[in-house]
This record gives structure tokens, C-alpha cells and sequence, in this order.
């Protein structure tokens, strides 16, 4: 599918053309890529001066054909054979593909949708993409399906340099591509075994034929919540209720119901003789007219150019400006299988202008015929007025370029067979002609017409959907895939490997069934092994097809190794505990262990031996303690503590104010070890949970949270703890330590309570105390876990605290803001030593006053330079103290940081942007961007189902709102911050 983007039109100066590069074949591409990629670089490329056999557009066809033997070779590709397709020079040959695809869009407007969707599928398979990147490569395949006209490549000119070239920054820069959000949206399918039905606000996966789809589509049974089919696009979770078995009984059964769909019939269709009339659709640009394709699904289906030129008052050059992608045309079949616009629209003209005899209009002057004027109506009509008595008038208005007022008194067709309207003068008006009277009546004809072509409603419910390439499901298969492997929880990713074998399936493509099918099954026994049963044991085999991959061998051995497990007797002890991962290499090990130990340890410790396995093989999130009654968690440690409550006293007593500092005291504790560790909030000090509903309904009886969910619960924890810490130097505070080092986990156990595990990482600056005024009395300022406890720090463990740190890391960026954090509190000067900058490598001299750990940056005073400067930790190799104390401390200016981590300009004035955003823009603006919460409110205006959310913020540079505007403009809405858009459309310019 290459198709030229609506409206583009070429008409640029082309000035000094540069030389040729080279004689022209695919074999010289290969050996003097570089003479190629500059004269590609430089052409400027204009459609309306080019011959079809030009040097230019020879070039472009060679290198076409080069690209398509790459894409070629890449064309089987599959999950398990996907480093089989590696080209022996990658970077060369990724090179000529995104040059190809640059040359394509910003010279040739001809947007190559397949190569598109093969790179991207080579991308996904070859490079370790992160869940962000995949699912904008997700969004960036659906908009190819849909042929969404490019806005930008995300890659220049400038990034396929030889010297600047890297795949992995292309991986990058190429999802990053833009599509046409405003669009007219359609309806794609592909149909095979089973539907897939891409349409503008979801995307269908169905285990039925098109043919039933459409005949049932309202009483059709759901699919994991999503009405009539599983829906790609859909955000929600599995729900909590659906057991893990539950839903792959689900899944087994739409895999089975689709393995026995067959495709809707073909029914014999009708063919069009010449001189039919027939509906058709604008599907691309080609030679100064369009392309087009018949609509009735009774009929063969026909494509080809629309045959047009001047006739009445529109020009041929109107119909290619205001006829438009999708648009329909009613047109006459000629022998040739093209179609003629003018036969249809004469007559369709004739029609209109016999309806408005009688009438009266405003018209222009546009020429003299034999005997009169002719004159242009605001709609499009041609008068023909002999002279009149009042001639001297006439010629007045004529030459005074006034409007005169015409009555339609006949129409008729002349002996050359065109329609001819006849009228006489009414009067001349008090208005002069507008500069755009032309191109408005043309226009205004020309969208009449289209709206006469309108097939009807029936015709456009029978077309159902366009046909999607099966080019582009391979893609979709391999990058849902992808993002299966990101997944933390085991029943997500269960579904998303789900989907990808629907898609694999609906195409048949033998292999990636069979090896997401090998997947599945594999996920379900290590399940059934987490949680007790012995699925995991029936045999487990593959296809033949797989039997060259490694990873299943692996897959089985594991298996095989877990078959020798051995179930403990279950009267003999209680309690279980948890561990962190193990390496591969310790499964056998623990196997045998747990055998051997087995009734001469407590099952406590059975449990934990069981529970590293799973860890290990990344199911622990439903991992059921071996006795599947009473869940146990364990005995407090250095890293694990537990509460029964953040609203009641040990005495029973509800005081939230008092308790929540019992919480706060251990997750301080965990901030300032080397380690970290958990807290359990609704487990009591035996280990066992009580839940959280007493918690919840005090909270919610009291209005301190507004709906009595764990939701909300959690929300509330983490409001408490988020503005409780400070840095004791005051390098750091709030939500700049507890963001990206604590995390609120939400589980349900076996007996159906809830707990919530506060995970914490260690603060590896140094202390943090408390911030709050209200501390009690008898709460320290900090403090710091050990034995099993949290103890308060006083200045002797504060010093221990802070070498445990450094002695502990092995960052070297970290030791270096510890040696800033000695130097700002003494207010000593230092050296940056080999400070890497634009200009060079040399010392500097500085004198650093503010830390921004998290930046891995310092703000400083430049003592050489005289200016306040912000210095990245990773471009300097240590900081050297100095014994000059600070001169210049009136100078230093505490910047702050935006919500997109760009810092204050002591030069300029912060920048308002007011942003509305759809729900995905929203989730990645929470997840990417933890500081911009504060900032978003609820949308209240009219458009709030499309955009439920809005940013209101105060940034301090455009380029860091702009990487996350950019990469996601389809799905936002500039309300405010003309700055933004300016710089928007610069950047897009630039890479065009």
C-alpha cells in the first residue's frame, strides 16, 4: 500500500539540482551507497518537473528494488527464527531502508506502508525494545493498516548519516513516527481463520467469519469483557474474580471455536460493461488525476485513473485540489477500465442547472461570447447574457469588477452537445468581487458533486470494511508478543500471548501458533506448579516444527526438573515466608532441598524453597502457599515488617493521626539501609493476615477517602508517605524521594483479604528524616532498620548510615554526588574533573550549590564563566574538593524542575501549557512523568468522553513537554501554549 498523503501538493523552486550520483543499477547502490545517499539528500524533488524515466526517479526505482529484496529476505520471519533473518552488514543494510523510506515520504510523497511494517516487525524481533517503545511501534502498525498519511518518519537525514548512524537509535527515533490524527477513519478487516476488524476506536479480534459477524454482531457472546471480540486496544485488567484456570478455559475455548472458522464464501459477482454508471472511491493520486476504485460489492471490483478535465467553469486543476482521499465520484466505465468524471458530471450539471431555470443569482464577469457575456454564479453555474439596452452599465460592472444580479430564464445543449444556460440582467449590485470568488464557486460545485456521488446508506453498510494486508498481521502478531514478555503479572501476560496466537492463527501462520501455542502451555503448568496442583506433571510436548529452538528445550527441561518435586506432608508444619529470585541454576538445587528437607524443617521453609522457584520462573504473583488454607507470610526481618493497621492503635483504639507514623517510622527505616525491604499493611505480627476492610470503612466513615475501595486505600497511603521525607542535607524532598523508590502492591490471598505491600529501595544519597511540624514527641527525626526493627538514628549511626552507602555502591555517579553533597554542606568550591561539553574536555572550576540526584545532575556558579550552569554527573570523572570557600554564594539561585525534569532559567519566564488528553496519553503522563500528577485535573468541557483529562502546568523549556507532545500527538489537544505548537511544527519541518 503506498499512498500519496490528501492535499499534498508539490510546487517547490528547485533551484541548482546536484550532480548525478552514478549510473543507475542495484548493483552500484551497494558500492557507492554514500555518492547515493547525498544525491538523494540534496534533490529536491518536484512531481509536476519530473519525466518518468528521469535520473531521479530511475534512481528511486533501483533503490525500491534493493529495498525489496531486504524486505524480502526478512519476510518469513518468526519468533523463534527472527536472528535467523540478520543481514551480514545490519547496519548497512538498515541504512538503504530507512533511507528508502525517507526518500519515499519527504521527495516522492509515496508512503510505503509494507516496508514501513517490515522494518518495524525486524526492529521489534532483533532489538530489546522496552513496553513504551512497543507499544508506540503497536500504534505505528495500526495507523500502516489504516494508511494514515505520515507526518513524520521520527528520523532525519542528519541520523542516517554514516557517522551518525545506529540501529539502536533507530529503533528508537522510528517509533517515534507520526500519523495523521484528523483523518477521516474507516473500517479495515482482515478475514481468515476468524475476523480481525480495525475500526477508529477499537480493534476486534472475533472467532467468527465476516459473513456471521455482521448477521449476529449484536447478540455475539464477549470475550474477556470486550463486547463481541477480544479488543486490542483495551486498557482494563483482567478481572480479579477470574481464577488463572477459569481464564485459560476461556481462552482454550475461543482458540478452539476459532480453529474452526472458515472464511465467508465468495458469491459470484457481476462484471460492468462500458458505459455503466458507477460509485467509486478516491484511493491515491497518480499523474494530475486521481485513482480510484468501484464500491459495490455486487460487482468485480475495478481500479483505475478517473479521467477529468475543464469543463464549465471548473478547471481540472479545482477537481485535484477539493477532491480528496476517500471522497466518492460518480463516473462512466470506459473500455479501458478507467473511469470519465466528465461524462457523469455533465450530466448530473444539466440536471442542476435545469432546476434553477427561473432563478435569480450573483454572478462575476469571466468573457465575451458571440453575442454577450458570460458570467460565473457563487454556485458554479455559466450564464450566458446577450446585451442589453443598459449595456453602458454593464460594461461599468465589468470594468469596476462589481457583482451584477442575472435571472436563469432557459437551458439547452448547443450543437457541440454542452449544457448552455441562458439568462437575462436583473441589476447591478452595490458589491464588488472578492478575491476568492472563483476558487469559492469551484469549490462549491465540485463538493456538490461529491455529495450527489454519495452512495447509500445501504451501499456503505455493505461494503463492511477494507481489506487489510495480511503483510501487516505478522507485525501485530510479533509486537503484542513482545509486550507479553514485559508483563509482571501472570495473567496478563497469559492474555497477551492469547492475542498474539489469535493473530497468528487468523493467518495461519503455522509457526508462531505453534510456538506461542508451546508458550501458553508452558506459562499454565509453571502456574500450576505455583499454585499446588499437578497440571504441571500431564506430558508436555511440542510440535515438530519446533524442534531446533532453544528455548523450548529449555522450557521442557524446566519442566522435566519440576516433575521432581516432591509434596510435602502437610500435617507436619504451618507457615510459609518469601525470598528473592535464584538463578537458573539453582532450580535443581532447590528441588532437591526441598526433597530432601522435607518433614525435617517447617513447612515454613519448605514453602520459601517452593516459593524461589517460582520467583525464579517469573509466576510468584499466584503462587498459593503449599497448605491452600491459611496464607502466612513469614517472620519480620531486616527487610520485612508487617501491620495490622494504619488506622488503629495496637489498644484497638482508631487514631489514623498516631498510627500512621507507626507505618511511617519503617518505611524510613527501609530508606536508609543498604537493602530496602517490604512492609505488609493488613498482617499481623504472627504472619497472618486480618485484611484491610475495618481500615477501609473507618477511612471511608470518616470522609478521609471518598470510596471504600482498596483503590482508594492505597492512595491514601501513599499521599502520607509521599510528603514525608526529606534528605537530612536538603538535597532532596516529597515525592523526589519516594517516586521512583516506593511501589503500592494490592493483593488478595487465599482466605479473600486484601493486603497492601509497600516495596521500598534503599535511599542511596544518604539519611532522610522526617519533614512533617506534627511529629510527636517520642518519634524521632529518623530512623534506620536492623535486628528485625526500626531503631532511631542519632549522629554516630547517621555516620555509619551514610558509609554503609557509599561503600555499598558501585556507581560511580552516586559517589560522586555524595563528594557534592561534603563539598555544598562545607560550601566549598570544586573541580569537575575532564568536564565533557560541546566545547571540549577540560576541568571546571565551579562552585555547586544545588544537587539534583535524580538528574544525575549538579546546578553550580561557573567561577571562569561567571554564570549559573547546570552540570551533568556522567560527563565528569570525579569532583575534586578544593579549600576555597564560597565567594559567590549571593549569585546562587535554588532552580526548580519542571514536571517533564526540565530546570528553571534564571534568563526567561516559565511557560503555561494547558493540555487535554486522551486516556492512553494520560497513562503514559502518570507513568513516564510521576511529578506531573499534581498537575492534571478532571476535563469538564464538552469534548471530556474523547479527552477525560487535562494538564495544567508551568514548564521552564519546550524541549521537555515536547518529547512527550510529539510522540504523542494523535492522542492530545493544545488548549494553551502556542510556544509548544511553534516548536512542534519546527521540529517536524526539520526532519522532513
Amino acid at each position: 500500500m503506498k499512498v500519496k498523503p490528501q492535499g499534498i501538493r508539490l510546487m517547490a523552486d528547485i533551484g541548482n539540482q546536484p550532480p548525478f550520483w552514478l549510473e543507475v543499477k542495484k548493483e552500484y547502490v551497494l558500492d557507492n551507497f554514500e555518492q547515493l545517499f547525498n544525491y538523494l539528500r540534496e534533490y529536491k524533488y518536484v512531481e509536476e518537473n519530473e519525466k518518468e524515466d528521469g535520473d531521479f526517479n530511475r534512481t528511486f526505482m533501483c533503490l525500491q528494488e534493493l529495498v525489496d529484496d531486504y524486505i524480502d529476505q526478512a519476510s518469513n520471519n518468526n519468533l523463534f527464527k527472527s536472528k535467523q533473518a540478520e543481514w551480514d552488514d545490519a547496519t548497512f543494510v538498515f541504512r538503504v531502508i530507512a533511507t528508502y523510506l525517507l526518500v519515499a515520504h519527504s521527495k516522492k510523497n509515496y508512503d510505503d506502508y509494507q516496508v514501513l511494517a517490515r522494518l518495524a516487525d525486524v526492529l521489534i524481533l532483533r532489538e530489546q525494545l522496552n513496553e513504551e517503545t512497543l507499544e508506540r511501534y503497536k500504534s505505528l502498525l495500526i495507523c500502516c493498516i489504516q494508511g494514515r498519511p505520515i507526518l513524520n518518519l521520527g528520523y532525519s537525514w542528519n541520523s542516517l548519516t554514516e557517522k551518525e548512524f545506529s540501529i539502536n537509535v533507530l529503533s528508537y527515533q522510528f517509533s517515534m513516527t507520526t500519523f495523521d490524527p484528523d483523518i477521516q477513519q474507516e473500517k479495515f478487516c482482515y478475514e481468515g481463520k476468524g475476523l480481525l476488524l480495525v475500526r477508529p476506536k477499537d480493534i476486534l479480534l472475533i472467532p467468527t467469519n465476516r459473513r456471521d459477524y455482521w448477521n449476529r454482531r449484536n447478540s455475539l457472546y464477549s470475550v474477556l469483557g470486550a463486547p463481541a471480540g477480544f479488543n486490542i486496544l483495551l486498557q482494563e485488567k483482567v478481572s480479579s474474580n477470574l481464577t488463572f484456570e477459569q481464564l485459560r478455559r476461556q481462552c482454550a475455548s475461543i482458540i478452539t471455536q476459532q480453529q474452526q472458522v472458515t472464511p465467508t464464501p465468495a458469491k459470484a459477482l457481476k462484471m460492468y460493461a462500458v458505459g455503466d454508471e458507477a460509485i467509486v472511491r478516491v484511493t491515491d493520486y497518480a499523474h494530475n488525476t486521481f485513482v480510484a476504485e468501484t464500491i459495490d460489492p455486487d460487482y468485480d471490483t475495478i481500479k483505475g485513473e478517473v479521467a477529468i478535465a475543464d469543463k464549465y467553469a471548473i478547471t481540472k486543476q479545482a477537481w485535484l485540489q477539493y477532491v480528496h482521499l476517500n471522497d466518492y465520484l460518480l463516473v462512466t466505465i470506459r473500455s479501458n477500465n478507467k473511469f470519465d468524471l466528465t461524462k457523469s458530471f455533465d450530466e448530473i450539471y444539466e440536471s442542476w442547472v435545469t432546476d434553477a431555470v427561473n432563478q435569480t443569482f450573483s454572478a462575476k464577469y469571466t468573457g465575451r461570447f458571440a453575442t454577450g457575456h458570460r458570467w460565473l454564479t457563487e454556485e458554479g453555474f455559466q450564464i450566458n447574457v446577450r446585451e442589453a439596452e443598459f449595456y453602458d452599465d454593464i460594461q461599468m460592472a465589468i470594468d469596476d469588477d462589481q457583482l451584477v444580479s442575472i435571472k436563469m430564464y432557459s437551458t439547452k445543449r448547443d450543437k457541440s452537445g454542452n449544457v448552455v444556460s441562458s439568462g437575462t440582467y436583473i441589476e447591478v449590485l452595490d458589491e464588488y468581487v472578492s478575491p476568492n470568488f472563483d476558487q469559492n464557486a469551484m469549490q462549491s460545485i465540485v463538493s456538490d458533486y461529491i455529495s450527489e456521488s454519495q452512495p447509500e446508506e445501504k451501499v456503505i453498510k455493505d461494503l463492511k470494511a477494507k481489506k487489510i494486508d495480511e503483510s501487516f498481521l505478522v507485525p501485530l502478531t510479533h509486537v503484542i508478543h513482545q509486550l507479553s514478555t514485559q508483563e509482571s503479572e501472570t495473567a496478563e501476560r497469559y492474555v497477551k500471548l492469547f492475542v498474539s496466537l489469535m493473530l497468528a492463527q487468523l493467518c495461519s501462520d503455522e509457526e508462531d501458533v505453534a510456538y506461542i501455542t508451546h508458550e501458553m502451555d508452558y506459562l499454565y503448568r509453571l502456574v500450576s506448579f505455583a499454585q499446588g496442583t499437578d497440571a504441571y506433571k500431564s506430558s508436555f510436548t511440542h510440535d515438530a516444527i519446533l524442534d531446533q529452538v532453544d528455548e523450548v528445550q529449555k522450557h521442557e527441561n524446566i519442566i522435566q526438573l519440576l516433575h521432581t518435586y516432591k509434596q510435602p506432608e502437610l500435617d507436619l508444619y504451618t507457615l510459609p515466608t518469601r525470598v528473592s529470585s535464584q538463578e537458573e541454576s539453582l532450580i535443581e538445587p532447590l528441588i532437591e532441598a526441598s526433597n530432601t528437607l522435607s518433614g525435617k524443617i517447617s513447612l515454613s521453609e519448605i514453602n520459601r524453597i517452593k516459593k524461589a522457584i517460582t520467583t525464579y520462573l517469573g509466576v510468584q504473583d499466584l503462587f498459593q502457599n503449599i497448605t491452600h488454607d491459611t496464607t502466612y507470610y513469614g517472620e519480620e526481618s531486616d527487610t520485612l515488617e508487617f501491620k495490622t493497621s494504619i488506622v488503629y492503635l495496637p489498644n484497638s483504639k482508631p487514631d489514623p493521626n498516631r498510627q500512621k507514623w507507626a507505618i511511617l517510622k519503617t518505611i524510613c527505616g527501609f530508606l536508609n539501609t543498604v537493602t530496602g525491604g517490604e512492609l505488609l499493611l493488613g498482617v499481623n505480627d504472627n504472619g497472618y493476615s486480618n485484611g484491610l476492610k475495618s481500615d477501609i470503612d473507618y477511612l471511608f466513615q470518616t470522609k478521609l477517602i471518598s470510596q471504600p475501595t482498596m483503590d482508594k486505600y492505597r492512595n491514601y497511603v501513599k499521599y502520607l508517605t509521599d510528603y514525608a521525607f526529606v534528605d537530612e542535607e536538603g538535597f532532596m524532598s516529597n515525592t523526589e524521594i519516594t517516586s521512583t523508590r516506593i511501589k503500592y502492591v494490592i493483593e488478595v490471598n487465599n482466605e479473600g483479604h486484601h493486603v497492601l505491600r509497600i516495596q521500598v529501595s534503599p535511599y542511596e544519597y544518604g539519611v532522610v528524616s522526617f519533614t512533617s511540624k506534627d511529629r510527636p514527641e517520642d518519634v524521632a527525626a529518623s530512623y534506620y532498620r536492623t535486628s528485625g526493627a526500626s531503631m532511631p538514628i542519632n549522629a554516630t549511626i547517621k555516620r555509619k548510615v551514610r558509609e554503609k552507602k557509599l561503600s555499598a555502591t558501585s556507581d560511580a555517579n552516586i559517589s560522586k554526588i555524595i563528594d557534592l553533597q561534603k563539598a555544598l554542606k562545607n560550601k566549598k568550591a570544586v573541580i569537575l574533573k575532564n568536564y565533557s561539553s560541546s566545547s571540549g574536555i577540560r576541568d571546571r572550576k565551579v562552585e555547586a550549590f544545588l544537587l539534583l540526584p535524580e538528574r544525575k545532575a549538579v546546578v553550580a556558579y561557573d567561577l571562569t564563566k561567571k554564570e549559573l550552569r547546570e552540570f551533568k554527573v556522567t560527563r565528569f570523572e570525579k569532583v575534586e574538593v578544593t579549600d576555597e570557600n564560597w565567594k559567590f554564594a549571593n549569585k546562587h539561585k535554588h532552580l526548580r524542575i519542571d514536571a517533564f525534569g526540565m530546570l528553571e532559567s534564571p534568563k526567561s519566564d516559565p511557560i503555561k501549557v494547558v493540555l487535554k488528553l486522551k486516556p492512553l496519553a494520560y497513562n503514559l503522563l502518570k507513568e513516564e512523568y510521576p511529578n506531573a500528577r499534581q498537575d492534571i485535573f478532571e476535563n469538564k468541557d464538552k469534548d471530556k468522553v474523547d479527552y477525560p483529562h487535562l494538564l495544567d502546568t508551568e514548564i521552564f523549556d519546550i524541549k521537555g513537554i515536547a518529547r512527550y507532545y510529539i510522540g504523542l500527538a494523535q492522542e492530545i489537544q493544545i488548549v494553551e501554549g502556542e510556544e509548544l505548537k511553534a516548536y512542534a511544527k519546527e521540529y517536524v519541518k526539520l526532519l522532513l
